[in-house]
């Protein structure tokens, strides 16, 4: 079986002339889980994660235009920290709390978040979470 181009972390958008009545029209989404015919997929955006088939999506870029900044860090945050799920709740104004499942983390890889993340950054802390997963959780505003 071939693999999937919507693994975790992935900006993903509804094809055209693919409308749904949930509110995710035209909205760029983050790959949350990916299944063989759909994939969970989180719009910060309206703040909601759907199950949608993989043959009405459509994958885009992080350097894409249309993409929005706070979509654009989450993944970068992703990506930085090697993370293998993810969660995202919001809190207060545009202050959100990502909670990252790693497999391993160093100090170099904290320090590069702490420096990506700069002034915007509130709290990062490491859960354990078992014998080989961690949590980092991480306290930043990010802006619409």
């Amino acid at each position: 079986m071939a693999k999937s181009p919507f693994t975790l972390g992935k900006i993903v958008r509804l094809q055209e002339g693919r409308g749904t009545s949930l509110g995710c029209e035209g909205r760029c989404g983050i790959v949350m889980t990916a299944r063989s015919r759909c994939v969970e997929v989180f719009f910060p955006e309206i703040f909601r994660g759907f199950w949608l088939p993989t043959d009405g999506l459509q994958r885009i870029s992080p350097l894409d235009p249309s993409v929005p900044r706070p979509i654009r860090r989450i993944v970068a945050l992703l990506r930085m920290s090697g993370a293998k799920g993810w969660e995202l709740d919001r809190l207060e104004g545009d202050r959100v709390e990502l909670r990252l499942r790693v497999e391993r983390c160093d100090i170099s890889r904290l320090d590069e978040l702490r420096a990506y993340l700069s002034d915007d950054l509130h709290d990062l802390v490491i859960e354990p979470g078992g014998r080989a997963w961690m949590t980092l959780a991480i306290i930043f505003d990010n802006p619409r």
